[in-house]
């Protein structure tokens, strides 16, 4: 800690319990599953708000009641103010090269022809596939689906999706852009470089949370009310 001079904690300090508990076991939580989306490649994106949905600032996998267990982590912790601000921008510029992506690929005529194709031969599969749904309420947006689905690398959807039976069947001609139009170059390493900061930033979380254990004698996450009366 390299907060307020002069403060040392005791042990069993409720104060480091709060850090502990509800601002690094949350925000290690949420980085974890950040470094699974982005193992993926799936960066969550959409179209519609134009930033990742499952990707978030540091501060938003902290529990908004929890703000002031918050601030005071950062006040007495002050050198991850600078990491999660680090974490912060490089977010931001993946959401941001993902939206100039999303922009290339909706103006790029070779992908709007391969939209348009594999909707065509879509529609001539469903003829002879009577549980294949009806997209003509999506027309107006299939482009963009097909581009967010293409900038998370989505390979398959969930059967519950409407798109889910048309992405199956073209999702390996739209695959043939992150590969040949060089258009990916950008996001990708955007992604990469948050993907290691965002892996350093865990793993330094995680031996901050040992030594706090170890120095004030406090368990790395809340014990249990039934446990505790045994």
């Amino acid at each position: 800690m390299n907060g307020s001079p002069g403060w040392k904690p005791k042990k069993h300090s409720q104060r480091v319990a709060a850090w502990i508990y509800t601002v690094i076991n949350p925000i290690v939580e949420g980085l974890q599953r950040e470094l699974e989306l982005l193992d993926s490649g799936n960066l969550s994106w959409r179209f519609y708000s134009h930033r990742c949905e499952f990707i978030r600032p540091v501060g938003e996998y902290v529990d908004g009641n929890q703000e002031p267990n918050y601030s005071d982590f950062l006040v007495e912790n002050t050198k991850y103010r600078q990491r999660f601000k680090s974490h912060d921008s490089n977010l931001d510029a993946v959401n941001n090269s993902a939206s100039a992506l999303f922009g290339a690929l909706i103006s790029n005529p070779q992908f709007l022809e391969a939209v348009e194709s594999s909707f065509r031969a879509y529609e001539k599969a469903r003829q002879r596939d009577p549980l294949a749904p009806d997209l003509s309420s999506t027309r107006n947006d299939d482009t963009k689906y097909a581009a967010e689905y293409l900038i998370n690398n989505y390979r398959d959807l969930p059967s519950h999706y409407s798109l889910a039976k048309f992405w199956k069947a073209a999702s390996d001609a739209m695959h043939l852009f992150r590969s040949s139009s060089g258009l990916f170059g950008p996001v990708q390493e955007n992604t990469r470089i948050l993907k290691r900061e965002s892996e350093r930033l865990a793993s330094d979380l995680e031996s901050l949370r040992r030594d706090f254990s170890r120095r004030f004698d406090l368990p790395a996450a809340p014990i249990p009310d039934y446990l505790q009366r045994r």
